[in-house]
């Protein structure tokens, strides 16, 4: 094969590896943890990622002469997910008499199935505590705010003191958010807060910490395909729903007004019709012409009375109407709307 075909096989072979992903997380730890197994979990729930559970682990790869470890592979989630890289090493002498070994080291952290990560360990440093790309221990900062909330006898600490320190540790917590990290790890280094058992949970409102509700959002999109994305909003406790008192105390008042004005047209259209049955029957008679606009020589002729009669009657009905003039009883006849008409 010609040096030409040579390099287009492995371009295609590199190629072929980046479009399928390939992850690679290298760590260098002191020399003398040769031997010992650091493993690799995904961490599914911020909120049980105090202990190592047996179904988070995923890979196991142990240290070499010189402090080395490396897990690889390309099965891992092609979206940003949290993960720890944890070991618990046991040396001589650090064992108790059924040689099970204590001290848990761990490094949190965000990466997808694409990252190449590297982390070490430096002396009186902490455990992984550098690397590169920063990406590598951008969790480290959410550790130590994890680790800096104040816990102590909260029992023994009255409200203002617990408030005091608790909200010190929010403004910590937005600052290291508004620094632009993953919301992921936010989240993390919130986990131990949104506990149902800490007694700090009662302080956080989302009134208190408006960022919270941005955190929720931000979880929300960009992790919309896992159980990260809910996980916030689950956790806060549920705001209490105050009685709408102003919308029912103004359908209170429109009922009691309405029906305020309807008793008193119900009233004024019985005291109307009461009016209207005081009448004559030759009184009576006219009312209908007269709301047609009939004139008074009109009324006599259609009525075949005089016209003196006709005037007689009409005073007689503006007295026991109550009204002043033609327009007024008009008027009247309208709103009692009886439907007297004069008889054929």
């Amino acid at each position: 094969m010609t040096k030409k075909g040579i390099g287009f096989l492995v371009f295609s072979m590199l190629f072929s590896c980046m479009a399928s992903g390939q992850f690679s997380f290298e760590g260098q730890v002191p020399k003398e943890w040769a031997g010992q197994l650091i493993s690799l979990s995904l961490i599914k729930d911020p909120l049980r990622s105090d202990r190592v559970y047996a179904d988070q682990i995923l890979l196991q790869s142990e240290v070499d002469s010189l402090g080395q470890f490396a897990f690889k592979g390309a099965f891992l989630p092609e979206e940003n997910r949290l993960y720890r890289i944890h070991a618990a090493p046991c040396f001589e002498g650090q064992h108790d008499s059924r040689m099970r070994c204590h001290g848990l080291e761990e490094r949190f952290f965000v990466a997808n199935n694409q990252d190449q990560l590297v982390f070490r360990s430096i002396d009186e440093g902490g455990f992984l505590c550098q690397g590169s790309p920063e990406q590598s221990i951008a969790g480290v900062q959410a550790q130590d705010l994890r680790l800096t909330l104040p816990l102590g006898d909260q029992a023994a600490m009255n409200q203002t003191t617990r408030s005091l320190q608790f909200q010190q540790w929010m403004e910590d917590l937005e600052h290291y958010y508004r620094d632009g990290e993953d919301p992921l790890l936010t989240l993390f280094a919130l986990c131990d807060v949104l506990d149902s058992r800490n007694e700090y949970r009662s302080l956080l409102s989302r009134e208190d910490y408006p960022f919270l509700s941005e955190l929720e959002s931000e979880l929300a999109s960009r992790y919309s395909e896992s159980a990260y994305s809910n996980l916030l909003s689950n956790s806060l406790p549920k705001p209490e729903k105050t009685p709408l008192l102003f919308p029912y105390l103004f359908l209170l008042v429109a009922l009691g007004l309405g029906y305020w004005f309807f008793k008193k047209r119900l009233a004024a259209s019985k005291q109307i019709k009461n009016t209207f049955e005081s009448l004559s029957t030759k009184e009576e008679a006219l009312l209908g012409d007269i709301a047609l606009g009939k004139s008074n020589k009109e009324l006599a002729d259609l009525h075949h009375i005089s016209l003196s009669t006709v005037k007689t009657h009409l005073n007689n009905i503006y007295k026991k109407t109550g009204v002043q003039s033609r327009k007024e009883l008009i008027l009247k006849i309208k709103q009692e709307k009886t439907g007297i008409s004069t008889p054929v």
